[in-house]
């Protein structure tokens, strides 16, 4: 059932980087926000709404993980194991404000299944969950040499396989197209041809496509192609970071294209085995005890072997060169959006707050990391019509805190100061503080 809900006196920041708007109240009817503004409660005919006191409190758009992927956690047991699995997985995320997760490759019929039991249980208790379904590379290309898993990746070797391998997974009705580019051309790389007619396809099919990418040459080739977003940092040539760096800038710039950096999985990847980064996320609030103990732990070997396709000193590199250039990415009005892709040392929701807390680190400040964790990650997938901001008409997604994240971005990002998470209209209260 779609829920009424009046949020009295908040201080609302609606996601678009505009200036907080003090002591209004937010109107949610059928689950869409019907109103916002000074009075607004007062002149609803909500009749039976449940009211929450937001004097004190500050109202922001639910959190977006727009890059991520959950088979890690599908492994073995049935149908039914397998579907519980997701459910927990969502569950965590609406319980750290995450109200949208996004995964860019994966089984596509579990995640259907998952996607029609939460549209016909309405709100559900969960995150929503969008997906892309399998992505496509190059024949043995990254990520298949991986899992060798084809439900989770296509390989295609020419145009006419990719498009109809795409044709054939547009009828299970993914939410968005990602294309792997990234490899040795004319071995396991997807051709660039191939990268251009699946771009177009999906385009002509009202699909957003996203493309990952290991260099700079293959983000400009991916822009080139007309993708909408671009998946990672880039590893920059050594000798030519200043000028890569120039020229993707200018490139993102101009076409409006989303970037991902995804900062948090080459910090991951590259300080895996390192005892102060386990400290340091321990300090920020996103590892338990517990969880560190079981990292550290002889069986688990975090840290001890090279994560195939990006060694340590890579990822190391690939963070370092994003820290420096996401400044002026930033100042040259390059739209960021949120995604943390794997979690290796931390929990899912954990990756995503993370990559908001590197995204600071970067110089990006406060509110427009809010703007890469909502709008820009519901528009990058093609849904800024509908979600992302507080505005009436869009979907009533929100996290009610109790302190401005604009003051200090850590009260959204450790626990604590969390109130509530509000997913389609439906208040979640967070857990005992």
């Amino acid at each position: 059932m779609a829920a009424n809900l009046v949020i009295r006196n908040v201080t609302v920041i609606d996601g678009t980087g505009g200036a907080p708007a003090c002591g209004v109240d937010v109107v949610v009817r059928d689950g869409v926000f019907a109103a916002i503004g000074r009075g607004a409660g007062a002149r609803a005919d909500l009749a039976g709404a449940e009211t929450v006191a937001g004097e004190g409190r500050f109202l922001i758009p639910g959190l977006w993980e727009s890059h991520t992927h959950l088979r890690s956690s599908l492994r073995g047991g049935d149908e039914a194991e397998r579907q519980a699995a997701i459910d927990a997985l969502l569950r965590a995320y609406l319980g750290r404000g995450i109200t949208t997760v996004v995964d860019l490759g994966g089984p596509v019929e579990v995640y259907r299944q998952a996607r029609e039991r939460q549209q016909r249980s309405g709100a559900g208790d969960g995150a929503r969950l969008l997906f892309a379904g399998p992505n496509f590379t190059g024949i043995n290309g990254w990520p298949f040499v991986l899992h060798h898993d084809p439900t989770c990746t296509h390989q295609a070797g020419d145009v006419p396989t990719a498009l109809a391998a795409l044709r054939a997974l547009l009828d299970r009705a993914p939410d968005v197209v990602k294309i792997m580019y990234d490899g040795e051309p004319g071995r396991d790389k997807l051709p660039r041809e191939a990268l251009v007619a699946l771009i177009a396809e999906a385009h002509a099919h009202g699909l957003r496509a996203l493309v990952h990418v290991h260099s700079a040459e293959d983000t400009l080739h991916a822009l080139e192609a007309g993708a909408d977003g671009v998946e990672h940092s880039f590893l920059p040539t050594p000798g030519h970071e200043a000028a890569e760096a120039e020229r993707v800038t200018a490139a993102l710039a101009e076409s409006g294209a989303y970037l991902t950096p995804t900062l948090a999985i080459w910090e991951q990847l590259g300080r895996a085995g390192d005892g102060s980064y386990l400290d340091e996320l321990g300090a920020a609030g996103l590892l338990s005890r517990e969880e560190i103990a079981r990292l550290t732990a002889p069986e688990a070997r975090w840290g001890q072997d090279e994560f195939p396709h990006h060694p340590k000193a890579e990822c190391r590199a690939r963070l370092a060169a994003a820290l420096r250039f996401l400044p002026a990415m930033h100042a040259a009005g390059v739209k960021l959006a949120v995604g943390s892709d794997l979690a290796i040392a931390l929990s899912r929701p954990a990756a995503t707050l993370r990559e908001m807390a590197l995204l600071a680190r970067a110089g990006v400040p406060a509110g427009d990391v809010l703007v890469a964790a909502t709008r820009h990650a519901a528009e990058k997938v093609g849904r800024g019509a509908s979600v992302g901001t507080l505005a009436p008409g869009q979907i009533a997604d929100a996290v009610l805190l109790d302190a401005n994240p604009l003051d200090d971005l850590d009260y959204l990002l450790r626990p604590g100061h969390l109130v509530a998470t509000i997913k389609d209209g439906h208040l979640h209260p967070a857990a005992a503080r």
